[in-house]
């Protein structure tokens, strides 16, 4: 198996995503968090398949971000009538929560990646990421934000914490890859974000 480079540098060596292009940047701080003045972001998020919404990392995203979560239930709810499209595995949600125009700040959009079959109550319980259907998802973020703006005025910055290892059970020997194929491949710098 072929191994990749982990660049681990203190935030404020960070300056252009050139530097470390197709790679994984692994930094310390809150994935949910961003500086709007630098770069339109996107903050990825793995969400499951029942609906249910904020705990871990969603919480998160919910105090930085208040109404992604209605906005999520609403697509839980009436996908399928509003969006024409199922909520099921495999499927992105693409919220805007900081628009295009807000002034002096670029956009950041939240994405939730419908990848985990289920909740855990315990750590003992199986895993329910679906790393098939993460995949799938995070090749879609790699179309949408890398692959369709090479060469426009955006640059997205692509940011996560450890996708699917937290509540979900997942294992970050399984999931680097995932993100290693998808986005890095497609020429983009992933931020994988540790507290």
């Amino acid at each position: 198996m072929e191994t990749y480079p982990r660049l681990l540098v203190p935030r404020e060596w960070y300056i252009d995503e050139e530097v470390c292009l197709g790679e994984i940047l692994y930094l310390k701080g809150n994935a949910a968090s961003s500086d709007t003045r630098k770069s339109p972001t996107v903050i990825l998020q793995v969400c499951n398949v029942l609906g249910s919404y904020g705990a871990g990392f969603s919480g998160e995203i919910e105090r930085e971000y208040p109404g992604v979560r209605k906005d999520y239930k609403t697509w839980v709810l009436n996908s399928n009538k509003i969006f024409g499209k199922p909520f099921t595995m495999g499927r992105c949600q693409a919220l805007e929560v900081i628009p295009c125009d807000a002034g002096d700040s670029y956009p950041i959009v939240v994405c939730n990646m419908i990848a985990q079959t289920g909740t855990r109550k315990r750590k003992s319980d199986p895993c329910v990421l679906d790393y098939v259907a993460l995949e799938k998802c995070l090749a879609w973020i790699a179309r949408r934000f890398v692959d369709e703006f090479n060469g426009t005025k955006f640059t997205w910055r692509i940011q996560m914490p450890r996708i699917g290892c937290g509540l979900a059970g997942g294992q970050w020997a399984m999931v680097e890859p995932l993100i290693i194929s998808t986005i890095c491949a497609a020429g983009a710098c992933p931020i994988v974000y540790d507290l």
